[in-house]
């Protein structure tokens, strides 16, 4: 029987997921797990699993605001087999070294990271791609899965190089983007559209939206995932005026109903 491998994700567009899902029917005898949900349940001790995996999004040159609360309370063995993959559009960053340091912080290390490129899903910068370009982008991706898949089984060490000016820009980077999340949240616009269905409700990782008339606002722990406004039915959510009339992206192979958060109550995660 094959290794006990455990993957964690934190999928917002279904990107992460569906590497995640891709992984786990190649390989086999693997559990996954949505971060957002685990730390809603306050589960962070998993020592019964000899792979341990993170499938995440690169956010601004390295990980989810969510993610990095996880991995640093996360208990696991430190003899585990770990590994990375982080789907990106364009940019490197300096995701690995970070997860790399808290983890050092539990006598552990990353043995395989990769990159791997997937359509943008952060609609402030772009919309979707047209279709004829998505068909192309999965048919590369579908095999670079199954490479990374291989790789992991066979328990190769790798990890993508992220240089040292590559790194100390990230830093620069993805600590402004911080400093700005608790703010973001104003810059949300609904407009007559919205029919009140409470998909970016559910959708959203951390319950920052809750409906009030049947029109959603917008609290003050915003992960900037923007599922809200990819996800709505009507395109009645936006932000800002950059979004409008762009053409929102969801992982074509994902289903919404596995990127729903319906167990938790609005104000249960804080």
């Amino acid at each position: 029987m094959s290794k006990k491998t455990i993957i964690f994700y934190f999928s917002q567009s279904g990107n992460s997921l569906y590497v995640a899902k891709k992984l786990s029917a190649t390989m086999g005898n693997t559990t996954l797990i949505s971060i957002p949900e685990a730390i809603y349940n306050n589960q962070y001790k998993y020592y019964n699993y000899e792979r341990i995996g993170f499938i995440l999004p690169l956010y601004f040159m390295s990980m989810p605001n969510m993610v990095e609360e996880f991995i640093s309370k996360l208990e696991i063995p430190k003899d585990s087999y770990i590994f990375s993959i982080v789907t990106r559009a364009i940019t490197k960053g300096r995701i690995f070294h970070d997860i790399e340091t808290m983890l050092n912080k539990k006598g552990a290390e990353i043995n395989y990271g990769e990159y791997i490129t997937f359509p943008d899903s952060y609609i402030k910068w772009s919309g979707a791609p047209k279709e004829k370009t998505l068909l192309k982008v999965f048919q590369q991706t579908e095999s670079h899965i199954y490479s990374i898949a291989n790789r992991i089984l066979n328990e190769d060490t790798y990890k993508e190089k992220e240089g040292f000016i590559l790194k100390l820009g990230s830093l620069v980077v993805y600590n402004i983007w911080k400093s700005r999340l608790k703010s973001i949240s104003k810059s949300f616009k609904v407009n007559n559209f919205c029919i009140g269905c409470g998909i970016c409700e559910e959708t959203c990782p951390t319950r920052n939206i809750k409906l009030e008339n049947g029109k959603p606002i917008w609290l003050s722990r915003c992960e900037d995932c923007m599922a809200c406004v990819q996800h709505c039915p009507k395109k009645a959510i936006y932000f800002n005026s950059r979004t409008i009339y762009k053409k929102r992206y969801i992982n074509p192979n994902i289903k919404l109903d596995e990127l729903l958060y319906r167990t938790r109550k609005i104000n249960d995660y804080s």
